[in-house]
């Protein structure tokens, strides 16, 4: 493949990655403020459990990451059998999981009544699950075809039944305010009857349509092989287990913090992750598919491309990440006044407490952001079980370090937050990048080096957010877009210095000039 046509797969990738995250970032700011008509005890209760920032969510999330390495190894490989065999047994795989996963669901529900539910909503809160139940196991069966929008590189409809659920979930919230009786307890049961209904209904179909366009995604249970399903099992369940455990930390954090604070700890905790999962947000716009793109690129080049993409792909990402996380850092209380300053029932006492999460979760979320890049260029190059451990090690210990200091500080409720981002920094920043250097031979040249300048260029700027913070009134919301459109318009010729060496810049300049006749040679 030649470098132009990569960089136009490229450029496809990223610019759809982007409008979807601008999509469902839009979408997230009204599905917030129109959830909190329920009531924050209600809200808090969907934020325990729901897609968002619940269970549903660390499980949706496994499963978008779930099996890539091995369905893409096999799909650009030359046998189209053998890649028929591995997605028929990857099926099977999926059928088996998707009946653990209920499994787990009841665990759940058996256990719901120690959760900090007010008494009223414990019925609906049940009503939910099952209806969240329902929809994880269809997203587990179907996760093999939701891979392929990747794994085949259709990066333009994959995104788009990305935002079509959140869309839909929107609907359902709104449909609920039309119709459901106005108690907490009727409105989550009729908003989880119709967003798991609207939920399921859209993966059937975008299930269904990767099937028609491409005939090799035909099943056939004569190729089931009880080899490939081992190796999916092994393999695969390594990128599982550490999907499910840099998930499960913010997840039992938030069990953590609604049986220290009960709902209200969910709804000031879940209100901060979401807002610092914006930051994330952004960084997942040239995340997304690079895992696919290993592969391809580690089959046919070896491991000196990944070592050049990885390089790459750091630098690429602090590019992002770097101004994202202090945008968030130094802008998130204007930025709560102006989105749920009215619709949360004590906001003088919870904003603060949002404030003070989110800036502390903003920094796990950066430094989140950073390895992701090196984690899923490793997965697609075949590496996974060079860092799973230790990963995997890491978020083990989440849980146990927010219950001590909780213990020992039981009003603290930032502990499960600095929890989250001391062990995010020790294993992901000082142990990952040294496990690689000695494991897979790709230094911290390639690694840490590339971050130094993307944080200069972020730096640079930081006066203009910092003003923000300082003068910004609680709710102006204007004055909050001025300030990041002007935060945005400083960094990018800062960057375009700063960040592209001169062959870069020279590179981008030919590429433009061919592309726009009224740009002479001489520029």
């Amino acid at each position: 493949m030649t470098q132009r046509s990569e960089a136009v797969r490229g450029i496809v990738r990223i610019a759809s990655n982007y409008l979807r995250l601008a999509s469902t970032f839009l979408i997230g700011i009204f599905f917030v403020k129109l959830a909190l008509g329920f009531g924050t005890d209600a809200y808090g209760l969907i934020v325990l459990i729901g897609v968002g920032t619940g269970i549903l969510g660390m499980i949706d999330e496994v499963v978008n990451w779930s099996m890539i390495r091995e369905l893409g190894a096999a799909y650009h490989g030359a046998r189209e059998t053998r890649f028929r065999s591995v997605f028929t047994s990857a099926f099977v795989v999926c059928l088996g999981a998707a009946l653990l996963t209920l499994a787990a669901f009841g665990l759940v529900l058996l256990v719901l009544d120690w959760l900090e539910i007010p008494v009223y909503l414990l019925p609906a809160a049940r009503w939910f699950l099952v209806c969240t139940a329902i929809q994880a196991a269809f997203r587990v069966v179907l996760a093999p075809a939701r891979n392929m929008y990747v794994i085949s590189e259709r990066m333009v409809a994959m995104n788009v039944w990305e935002v079509v659920p959140r869309l839909l979930d929107l609907c359902a919230v709104a449909l609920t305010l039309a119709w459901a009786d106005p108690n907490p307890a009727d409105q989550v049961i009729c908003y989880g009857v119709l967003s798991n209904l609207f939920a399921v209904a859209q993966l059937a179909v975008s299930a269904v349509l990767i099937y028609w366009i491409d005939p090799k995604l035909r099943l056939a249970p004569r190729l089931v092989s009880r080899r490939q399903m081992a190796s999916l099992v092994k393999t695969g369940g390594w990128n599982t287990s550490i999907s499910l455990a840099m998930n499960l930390g913010n997840r039992t954090d938030a069990i953590i913090m609604n049986k220290f604070f009960g709902t209200n700890g969910n709804v000031i905790y879940g209100l901060g992750l979401q807002t610092s999962a914006y930051a994330r947000m952004i960084a997942q716009g040239v995340t997304v598919g690079v895992d696919a793109l290993a592969t391809r690129v580690s089959t046919v080049s070896g491991v000196s491309a990944i070592r050049e993409l990885i390089n790459y792909m750091t630098r690429l990402h602090g590019a992002v990440a770097f101004p994202a996380g202090l945008g968030c850092f130094f802008l998130v209380e204007p930025f709560l006044h102006a989105w749920v300053g009215r619709n949360l029932k004590d906001p003088a006492t919870q904003i603060p407490q949002i404030v003070a999460i989110t800036r502390i979760l903003i920094v796990a979320i950066t430094i989140r952001s950073i390895s992701d890049g090196w984690t899923r260029v490793l997965y697609g190059a075949g590496y996974i079980r060079t860092y799973a451990p230790l990963i995997f090690l890491g978020s083990l210990f989440n849980p146990f370090l927010s219950v001590a200091l909780l213990w020992m500080y039981p009003d603290w409720y930032t502990a499960p937050s600095w929890a989250h981002t001391g062990l995010f920094f020790v294993f992901h920043v000082l142990l990952l990048p040294w496990l690689i250097r000695y494991a897979v031979q790709i230094g911290i040249r390639d690694t840490i080096f590339p971050l130094f300048r993307p944080v200069v260029a972020s730096v640079i700027c930081v006066p203009i957010l910092v003003w923000g913070c300082l003068h910004l009134q609680p709710g102006d919301l204007r004055g909050l877009a001025i300030v990041v459109l002007a935060y945005g318009a400083s960094y990018l010729p800062v960057a375009w210095l700063v960040i592209l060496d001169s062959g870069e810049r020279q590179r981008v300049l030919t590429a433009l000039r061919r592309r726009l006749p009224g740009m002479s040679p001489g520029g």
